[in-house]
């Protein structure tokens, strides 16, 4: 369970395929777990769930750096949000999981 304002779970990770391949695996990912892109550049994807019993909702940040590092980022929608109850990071580990599914295939 994060504490914070707002509350985040984060972690880092190296692109062991191309970015243009991990893209497109994570916009499946995405769609399977009923996510929604809202901002997209060449640097950072942000996406969001929505409103649960646990939460206001988190937005899921995926940030690209330039030595293949890549951030993937939960973080809830309400700033004041301080507790998460461990929901921001089962969405990063959900979406992880789903994403080394797609990659293996």
């Amino acid at each position: 369970m994060a504490f914070g304002f707002p509350a985040h779970h984060e972690e880092t990770f190296t692109l062991n395929n191309s970015r243009e391949d991990f893209i497109k695996n994570l916009k499946a990912c995405f769609n399977d777990l009923n996510w929604s892109v809202f901002n997209e550049s060449t640097d950072i994807i942000i996406a969001s769930n929505k409103i649960n019993f646990l939460s206001w909702g988190e937005k899921i940040i995926i940030k690209f750096f330039d030595n293949n590092n890549i951030s993937v980022v939960s973080q809830c929608i309400f700033p004041i949000q301080c507790f998460d109850w461990g929901k921001n990071e089962q969405n990063v580990k959900s979406l992880l999981s789903l994403l080394n599914q797609k990659i293996e295939k």
